[in-house]
């Protein structure tokens, strides 16, 4: 999409700058990108909460780093005719991500801001010691509502830490 014709949203969060909205068609891309760029060469923190877990601790996994593959985005059209588009990103632990097929920040408010299809997003940088993080918040297939914190940590990223 060229710049002249991006939402003020997208060219946001194309910025680097704090952005909060949702995942959607529209952005999919440029969030992929954020993310690659938020983890890439750094260390990172990942922590998830679900909501109905009572007495559960949250999941903390840290010192992990992106793998070869990196941020992979993909897109397809499913059998009713809508369109799916995503992002995943291969770590040391595993592969993690996010899904939609809501079109635009319009497409939001016309589902409804507590739809559970949903996906929000928070990136937020905050100065010189603070390598960013991003905070995801999803509904998980059971029902419950998740909450991801993905943290860059400190120290530089480096195979022999």
């Amino acid at each position: 999409m060229s710049t002249e014709t991006e939402s003020p949203d997208l060219k946001r969060l194309k910025s680097g700058r704090d952005w909060n909205g949702y995942l959607t068609l529209e952005n999919c891309e440029a969030v992929a990108d954020r993310v690659r760029r938020l983890l890439e060469g750094h260390r990172y923190a990942w922590v998830r909460c679900f909501e109905e877990q009572r007495g559960s601790f949250p999941e903390v996994r840290q010192g992990l780093r992106m793998r070869d593959q990196g941020v992979t985005t993909h897109r397809s059209t499913l059998e009713d005719g809508g369109d799916f588009a995503g992002f995943n990103v291969s770590d040391t632990y595993g592969v993690w991500g996010a899904h939609t097929s809501v079109a635009d920040q319009a497409g939001v408010r016309s589902l409804g801001y507590g739809h559970r299809s949903l996906t929000y997003l928070h990136f937020k940088q905050h100065g010189h010691y603070d390598g960013g993080r991003v905070e995801i918040e999803m509904c998980a297939p059971a029902g419950h509502r998740l909450y991801w914190v993905i943290a860059v940590e400190p120290q530089p990223d480096s195979e022999d830490a």
